[in-house]
């Protein structure tokens, strides 16, 4: 529980497609944070730990990922608001880093309450 190959994880899912015995390693990986969380297993590089609760946060707002935001809360997290900065313009410029945040997934945040109802009862 204690593994910093459980936090290190991606969830990028090229494991569980490349995987020969069909394994879904992503959603493994998926439960053991969650169970790491609950018994609040200690982990040892708490970055990450800050890093996946950040990811998460912000995933969960639209249903999809918000990379300018999620960068500048973590950077202005561990007091470095300019980290990385030199990257953007490139990022932008390709296409591949949006300044303004995606339009919500229609529907998301009425399966996200029912999710966490479904959650809280258990």
């Amino acid at each position: 529980m204690t593994s910093n190959i459980t936090w290190i994880c991606a969830g990028c899912y090229a494991c569980a497609v490349r995987c020969p015995n069909d394994i879904d390693i992503t959603t493994v990986m998926d439960e053991m944070r969650l169970k790491a969380l609950e018994t609040s297993a200690e982990c040892r590089r708490p970055e990450i730990l800050r890093f996946h609760r950040m990811f998460l946060k912000n995933l969960s707002g639209r249903g999809r990922m918000y990379e300018m935001g999620l960068m500048g809360k973590l950077n202005l997290s561990k007091g470095k608001p300019f980290s990385n900065m030199s990257l953007a313009p490139k990022l932008v410029w390709t296409g591949r880093l949006h300044i303004l945040p995606p339009k919500s997934l229609k529907g998301f945040k009425g399966w996200m309450r029912k999710v966490w109802k479904q959650k809280n009862l258990k």
